[in-house]
């Protein structure tokens, strides 16, 4: 995995906790992050797509104080690892109501 440029990231979530004009640059920048996180959990690639679309629907529609201002690259990896592991949940429950 591509190391991540702290500094970069740190700016970006400064601007989202203003406002979401600058979502898409942080779309961009870390959907394939996001996605190869959620892919390493869940060996799905629909799956892990379907996942990432998630997290960042979730940020988006974050109030902006619940964004972090230090350590984002644990708490962005912190997000998408528990939204995959949500989703194995939801999926598992699914299937129980089919048998």
């Amino acid at each position: 995995m591509n190391q991540i440029n702290k500094e970069k990231l740190h700016t970006i979530f400064t601007n989202l906790k203003q406002s979401n004009q600058n979502f898409e640059e942080f779309y961009k920048n870390y959907y394939n992050l996001i996605y190869k996180i959620s892919f390493y959990i869940i060996k799905n690639k629909e799956q892990a797509e379907d996942i990432s679309q998630n997290v960042f629907i979730k940020i988006y529609n974050m109030p902006k104080e619940k964004i972090p201002t230090e350590g984002e690259a644990s708490w962005l990896y912190t997000v998408t690892k528990n939204e995959t592991i949500n989703y194995i949940k939801a999926q598992k429950n699914e299937d129980k109501l089919f048998f």
